[in-house]
Formats: structure tokens, sequence, C-alpha cells
């Protein structure tokens, strides 16, 4: 059972230890994930995928329960009775989770590379777009700032991971 977990948590604990004694170099890892990585795992895991309604069906569930989630802690957070910033913190937090860069490693993990696929698509078009978008506009409401919807439409029409997809 542990064994398809321990050899990322041991990367994790390994990454942690030296991030506690070594100077930060995450950046470049991070920008190396995000620009190329991810981009050829799209285009080598969903180029070959057909889509049918199926595939479909996946997307519309997916945004569904982001977008459930969303109320739900918006709710909560009326609940606790948070201010605008820390609600939106929240909200954003709460609703949207890392799914690229330790979710991909447990569906590997624990299903095997085939179901990669499944978690792109979930990322790529559940969570990507809308933390781009709803995400954006919650963050800049939560800091009273206007939202540039120019500049969030060109954010995911020339995201690289989009384009590999197309």
């Amino acid at each position: 059972m542990l064994d398809p977990v321990l050899p990322i948590a041991m990367y994790l604990f390994i990454g942690y230890f030296f991030k506690l004694f070594v100077k930060d170099h995450s950046h470049a890892l991070v920008d190396f994930v995000i620009y190329f990585s991810l981009p050829a795992m799209v285009f080598i895991k969903i180029y070959p995928l057909k889509l049918d309604l199926e595939i479909l069906n996946l997307i519309f569930m997916f945004n569904t329960i982001i977008i459930a989630n969303l109320f739900l802690c918006y709710f909560i957070g009326k609940f606790f009775k948070f201010d605008k910033k820390t609600l939106a913190t929240f909200i954003v937090v709460g609703a949207f989770g890392n799914t690229s860069f330790i979710g991909f490693s447990y569906i590997d993990a624990f299903y095997g590379s085939d179901y990669v696929v499944y978690a792109l698509i979930y990322d790529l078009f559940g969570s990507f777009l809308l933390v781009v978008s709803i995400g954006t506009i919650i963050i800049n409401w939560g800091s009273g700032q206007h939202v540039n919807f120019k500049a969030m439409i060109r954010k995911v029409i020339f995201s690289l991971l989009l384009l590999c997809f197309l």
C-alpha cells in the first residue's frame, strides 16, 4: 500500500530538508515545470486522446464541483464573518488545489501513467481555466483592485497548456 507513496514522500522530505539549509532555487524549477514539463505532458498525453462525450462530461463535472466548492467556501467564510481579504483568500485556497505538482505524482503512483491524462484534463479544463478567470476575479475583489478582463483573457488564450492542447 505504501510502496507507491513512499518515493513521493521521500522526495517531498528531501526537498523540504534542502529548503531549510540551502538557498531557495525553486523559482527555476517552477518555471521549468510550467513552461516545459506540463506543456510537454499535455502534448504527449492528451494529443492521442479522442475527445468524446465522456471527456466532455468529465470537464462539466470537474467545473461543477469546483464552482460548488467556491460557493461552499464563500458561505463558510461568511458564517465565520471573515473580512473581505480573508474571505477571498479562503475561497481561492479552499476551492482550488495544487493538482499539478503533487497530484500527478499520486495519480501515477496509485493508478498508473494511463490515468494521468484525466488529471491533465482536470488541471487544464477544470482547475486552470477557473483559477485564471474566476480566481483572478475573486483575488482582485478581495484586494479591492479592478479586474483587467483583457489581460485575463489574453492569459487564458496564450497559455502554453491550452496551446499544446489545440
